[in-house]
Parts: structure tokens; sequence; C-alpha cells
């Protein structure tokens, strides 16, 4: 399993660099990732949402700090928690969400689920409002929020 979890850290901490080459090494070429009733299929489509996220947040706000944690699944895999430090003018917010990795043998990641923790996206939201941001669509979940 260590061997496993080390494969979710380096994906984790990949994005968290905003490294999409290297966190494209990190998935299976069948790789799907689920956030908020929306499905990408392969890692071209998984790795732009992801991109188009940090795009969006760069553009928007004054600072973007990413970091992330990673334990093992109830059921096996890996849960990543993400925590993403925002700043806009005088508003500051952290933001969490998780991501439940599923790994194949070899350690790359085949499927990805987004999970928004409670009120998480609400807080969020009251940011934007406060920052005077209209928000947008994020798959990392801190960026933007739907």
């Amino acid at each position: 399993m260590t061997d496993l979890l080390d494969s979710a850290r380096r994906f984790a901490q990949a994005l968290d660099r905003e490294d999409y080459v290297v966190a494209a090494s990190c998935l299976a070429p069948d790789c799907v990732y689920a956030i908020r009733g929306r499905v990408h299929h392969g890692p071209e489509a998984v790795i732009a949402s992801y991109r188009e996220a940090g795009e969006w947040g760069a553009a928007k706000l004054d600072s973007v700090r990413f970091e992330s944690s990673v334990r093992a699944g109830e059921t096996g895999g890996a849960i990543v928690t993400f925590v993403d430090h925002l700043e806009r003018r005088s508003q500051r917010h952290t933001h969490r969400c998780e991501q439940r990795l599923e790994l194949d043998a070899a350690g790359l990641v085949r499927r990805i689920e987004h999970v928004d923790l409670p009120g998480e996206r609400e807080a969020l939201e009251g940011f934007f409002t406060r920052a005077g941001i209209a928000s947008k669509g994020s798959e990392r979940g801190a960026s933007a929020a739907d």
C-alpha cells in the first residue's frame, strides 16, 4: 500500500506545483475523472480540466497556493485532501476538498472522484462575493466554483 500512496502523493504534489507533465505521467491511459456530474476520460481531458481551473485562478486571484495530503482510503486506493489558499485584494480564504483515487497495480491513477466537503462550496462562494469575483466551474474545487 505504501507504494500506491507514494504514487498518489506524486500526483497530488504535481498538481500542487501545477506541473501538468508530471501529473499526466501519473495517469493510466484509461483514467476517468468524475466531478460534480461531469466525467473526463483519458489523461488529456483530465489534465485539461485541472489546467483550466489553475489558469482561471491565476487570472482572477492575486495569490493562489496549493498544498495536499494523502491517506489510505477506507476501501483501498487513496484519498487526497487538497487545501487551496486564495487571496484577492484584502480577502483571504482557505478551501478544502477531497479526491478519491483508484490506482492500478503499477501505481497509475485509474479513477478520480471529486468530493466537496460540507460547507466548503458555500464558503468559497462567499469568498468570491466578498472579493468581487464572478464564480466559474473548478475542477480542483478551489480556484472557482460552479
